[in-house]
């Protein structure tokens, strides 16, 4: 029997990028801010370098044509290159045409910097629906990891099939696999265990214990 393994993946985005400061800009002009996420990441890669640790990195598609050098650094050390979509839409509240502008030019930017191939996509604010799972497709992705069962976010999309969100990974369409976002049960409850949200608001000591217990659970 395997031991259990803990996957970590990272959303490499600037801070300007989030929905919520994102009417509250000055400019639309991205390029006229500070950017953040180069040396983040970059302190980043440095702390998984000294642990010995693999991750995926799901990268904008505008991060990897201002910041290639990180990109190319992602790959070279062994990381995994997904996309997390071109410009940090909701993809759920998009025209099924600008849905795939989307995720084909990040995917094609992405593997343009980076000289591998991209097989995972995680859509923005984990705003998904039946017909995005249907245009990531159609795009060429082989997996999505966008599926939050949670109902308390505004944000986070919703789907209509059966699916099992306590499940490692389940095949969502032909060819294109789900692997949902964790989530902890604490008695009859779910609570949310991914994100960099929740990341930041739950105590580390309590996180650490939230991870043991995950990898507990076979």
């Amino acid at each position: 029997m395997s031991a259990p393994v803990f996957l970590a993946s990272f959303d490499v985005e600037d801070w300007f990028h989030a929905e919520n400061v994102r009417a509250a800009l000055p400019t639309s002009d991205w390029n006229a801010l500070e950017g953040r996420v180069e040396r983040a990441t970059h302190e980043l890669l440095d702390i998984l370098g000294e642990a010995g640790a693999r991750s995926t990195f799901f990268v904008l598609g505008w991060v990897a044509r201002r910041y290639p050098a990180l990109v190319r650094r992602i790959v070279d050390e062994g990381h995994e290159l997904a996309s997390h979509t071109d410009l940090h839409r909701q993809l759920r509240l998009l025209p099924r045409a600008e849905v795939i502008e989307e995720l084909v030019r990040s995917r094609e930017s992405l593997e343009h910097v980076g000289g591998t191939r991209v097989l995972g996509v995680r859509a923005p604010n984990f705003a998904i629906s039946d017909e995005v799972l249907d245009c990531m497709a159609e795009a060429g992705y082989w997996y999505d990891s966008s599926f939050f069962a949670l109902r308390a976010h505004g944000r986070y999309g919703r789907l209509t099939g059966d699916i099992d969100a306590d499940r490692a990974v389940v095949e969502v369409r032909p060819g294109l696999l789900e692997l949902p976002m964790s989530r902890l049960r604490v008695a009859r409850v779910a609570l949310p265990w991914s994100g960099g949200a929740y990341f930041r608001l739950i105590p580390y000591e309590v996180f650490r214990r939230g991870v043991a217990l995950r990898l507990a659970r076979r």
